[in-house]
């Protein structure tokens, strides 16, 4: 595979199709100082077909976010309509997320 040098690590395997690579990346930058900066890719993801790596992707921007979210803002087992609202109304409140308290 050919790699862009000029690409974060963290953006090209937040969209490599190799789903360990997501995982492993979103789950770092939940513990980086950079994770706010990839937070809507993250968010992205929790469209994911498989309910573990839905999980794993909210720990990330819990981590990110240094607070848990409600179920009515995601919830991991809602049917998949519900997730994608919930997902998409996450990217739309991208800031007002860090500034709600727990």
């Amino acid at each position: 595979a050919e790699f862009d040098l000029e690409t974060p690590a963290a953006e090209a395997w937040l969209a490599s199709k190799e789903r360990i690579h997501r995982l492993t990346a979103a789950s770092a930058l939940g513990y980086s100082e950079h994770g706010s900066r990839f937070l809507d890719d993250v968010v992205a993801l929790l469209d994911a077909p498989v309910a573990y790596d839905r999980l794993r992707y909210l720990w990330a921007i819990e981590d990110i976010l240094g607070r848990e979210l409600r179920k009515d803002e995601y919830d991991v087992t809602a049917s998949p309509t519900v997730r994608k609202a919930q997902a998409e109304t996450l990217l739309q409140n991208g800031q007002t997320l860090r500034e709600l308290p727990e």
